[in-house]
């Protein structure tokens, strides 16, 4: 085992076989090469995102399944953070597989949900927007 990840990384390891312990060492160990972010369509929509990213000329792709995930290199990070999108909320800053459980779900108009395990909410924000 690698001494230097986090404990609580390091008690769910030993649940795997060791060829998946260090498939997952390995993934933990490597650099972040992007950052990625969606559409909060309370506040913007796609049209203004895609604007405001061209003015800036970061080279963004769009997710391929996901319309409203946006990926940038992990350098313009920083820049991204000082775009008036990102200051006003009309974008949020979440990785790619924090937006995978919203996405699994039937959402329907005014339906209820309770994110039991919200914190900071990043989920329950992508359900509100999801729902506008």
């Amino acid at each position: 085992m690698n001494p230097s990840l986090p404990n609580n990384l390091l008690s769910l390891l030993e649940q795997f076989p060791e060829d998946i312990q260090a498939k997952i060492i390995s993934g933990w160990s490597q650099p972040r090469s992007i950052i990625s972010f969606r559409i909060n369509h309370l506040l913007s929509s796609r049209e203004e995102v895609i604007q405001a990213l061209v003015e800036a000329s970061f080279p963004y792709t769009i997710h391929d399944t996901w319309e409203d995930a946006f990926i940038l290199p992990i350098e313009h990070a920083y820049a991204l953070k000082g775009l008036d999108i990102y200051k006003d909320g009309k974008i949020y800053v979440q990785s790619l597989s924090s937006m995978i459980p919203s996405l699994c779900l039937d959402l329907q108009p005014n339906q209820k949900i309770l994110d039991m395990t919200a914190a900071p909410g990043s989920k329950t924000t992508q359900i509100a927007s999801m729902l506008r």
